[in-house]
């Protein structure tokens, strides 16, 4: 599933600070078992393909094994998009 937005294209050397917004969303079409390359930063959640309480505790286990960062229910309801929960986990990564 492409999602088309007004935002501009991510390209592979986008990043947020520590993190590469490209790898993150690599690392989440895995974590929930999408095909490669189909989602983007502003992807809403809510949006993501079967999107659902399994996949967001799939989300939290994913995020702390692969960057160590610590995540909660509240941490997801606070986003709205994929670039929002990005921005979570780099500032995560900028605390360790």
């Amino acid at each position: 599933m492409r999602d088309h937005c007004h935002t501009p294209v991510a390209t592979p050397t986008d990043s947020l600070g520590g993190l590469e917004l490209q790898g993150f969303l690599r690392v989440m079409e895995q974590a929930l078992e999408a095909p490669e390359c189909t989602f983007s930063g502003c992807l809403r959640l809510t949006d993501l393909p079967g999107w659902d309480s399994l996949s967001a505790l799939a989300t939290i286990a994913t995020i702390d094994h692969r960057y160590g960062v610590t995540l909660d229910n509240t941490d997801l309801r606070t986003c709205d998009t994929l670039a929002d929960l990005a921005a979570i986990v780099d500032r995560g990564l900028a605390v360790h």
